[in-house]
């Protein structure tokens, strides 16, 4: 999965807010994580084959980022997440068709995901 990634950066924010739950209609807790300018992204051709992906090239970024369908996160990310909300973990979106980080709400526990 790690293989994957194609965003790095040496810090980052959570960001919180509150959204309404499309299942009960309450206002929960959300948190997303941010990139600060500096932050990389891996810029590669949508073509590429094995041989070329070699060349991919990590890119700095000038401006801010709110990650969106995170696949990944490493450990450490995860424990500092899970302490700041029980409500944002790894799930599968049938939609989406594959997993990534999401909210979910703190009194139905519906999926928040990331539209």
């Amino acid at each position: 999965m790690a293989n994957d990634v194609n965003s790095r950066s040496e810090m980052y924010a959570v960001a919180r807010g509150r959204q309404r739950c499309d299942k009960c209609a309450r206002f929960t807790p959300v948190i997303g994580l941010v990139l600060f300018p500096g932050h990389e992204t891996l810029e590669s051709s949508a073509d590429a084959d094995e041989e070329a992906a070699a060349a991919d090239v990590w890119e700095s970024a000038e401006t801010r980022a709110l990650l969106l369908f995170v696949e990944y996160l490493p450990e450490a990310v995860q424990r500092r997440l899970r302490q700041l909300s029980q409500h944002y973990r790894l799930e599968y979106d049938e939609q989406e068709g594959q997993s990534y980080w999401m909210n979910h709400c703190s009194f139905c526990g519906a999926k928040q995901t990331d539209f």
